[in-house]
């Protein structure tokens, strides 16, 4: 029989994203939502002679951030961590769990705006080394730096602090404690009060897909001060607001796509914001990736093609990175 694309596609996050030996445990934690997914990744690890255990969570209370005493038992006892569930497990206590014992660890958040699963997605097969050059040819600027600004052609023009923060990126796939979003991307989480300046929003909200047509944010001192009245905009507004919890207006992360098989195409955020060429910025929850916001949940917003400055160095331009 014919094997699958979700079972060839479980198989390359487990042998070349998370290089998994025999013998060792990989918990997956998934929800309600993704069974059958998690399921054909744990088949895929008795393939490879490791043992896969499926622990499932609801869907709400996982995109709160906390997974409870039974997923925190199980990641301190995994090798490898796997977050199948239907939003990142990035921002949750896992990652912080699995980074203290060492496991190697991926955010496969599950959402899809059709029916196609993530598995079957073509940028699952980007090669995960060449993504991991791209990051360190960028990490390179951003360690020790001070400052984000970010520009585009349609009229955005914003600058972050990240002073003092720690910066994620793929260059440490594999190694114990290391984790990798499958948004294939290098990350920081600016200092929370001081983001400022104009974005327009022309590629994805996220959950919400793409925007019908692009939305102008006025973000002032870390937090969204004014959405545009246009279609698009009205929604992302209602969508931020029924969060009941202002926090969700907050600058949480700032981040780089890196995978050249993405596209922003509004199917998956996760593709979304992966996509080579694109910026994103995410609002709401980022106290595990280096910040000091702890709330209900975390989203996306993208961008497309930015000049992108590090300090004073230029290091992308119209989504191009442009330094070696």
């Amino acid at each position: 029989m014919e094997e699958s694309l979700q079972s060839k596609q479980a198989r390359i996050i487990l042998q070349d994203w998370m290089r998994v030996r025999a013998g060792e445990q990989v918990l997956i934690v998934t929800d309600e939502l993704h069974l059958n997914e998690a399921e054909n990744i744990r088949r895929a690890c008795g393939e490879l002679a490791a043992t896969g255990v499926v622990v499932s969570v609801d869907s709400k209370i996982a995109m709160q951030g906390r997974m409870g005493k039974i997923v925190d038992g199980a990641a301190a006892k995994a090798n490898v961590i796997i977050g199948a569930t239907h939003i990142s497990i990035a921002t949750t206590t896992v990652k912080g769990i699995g980074e203290a014992n060492g496991a190697r660890m991926v955010s496969l958040p599950m959402a899809v705006n059709d029916n196609i699963s993530i598995l079957e997605a073509d940028f699952i097969s980007q090669d995960i080394r060449a993504a991991a050059a791209d990051a360190q040819k960028l990490g390179r600027y951003f360690a020790e730096a001070k400052s984000i600004r970010v520009t585009t052609e349609i009229g955005t023009d914003l600058t972050f602090d990240i002073t003092g923060r720690p910066v994620f990126k793929m260059d440490d796939v594999g190694e114990p404690g290391s984790f990798v979003s499958a948004s294939f991307e290098l990350c920081v989480a600016p200092v929370e009060p001081n983001t400022n300046g104009t974005a327009i929003l022309d590629g994805s909200m996220g959950y919400l897909g793409l925007v019908e047509q692009p939305v102008k944010l006025i973000i002032r001192n870390g937090e969204i001060a004014d959405i545009e009245a246009n279609a698009s905009g009205r929604k992302l507004a209602e969508y931020i607001r029924d969060f009941a919890d202002p926090m969700m207006f907050r600058v949480a992360e700032f981040g780089i796509g890196l995978n050249r098989k993405a596209k922003c195409a509004g199917r998956s955020y996760v593709e979304d914001e992966s996509a080579y060429g694109t910026f994103h910025i995410g609002f709401g929850r980022n106290a595990a990736i280096g910040g000091s916001q702890d709330t209900v949940s975390h989203f996306d917003l993208v961008f497309r093609q930015p000049d992108i400055w590090v300090d004073d160095r230029v290091v992308m331009r119209g989504g191009e990175i442009c330094v070696d």
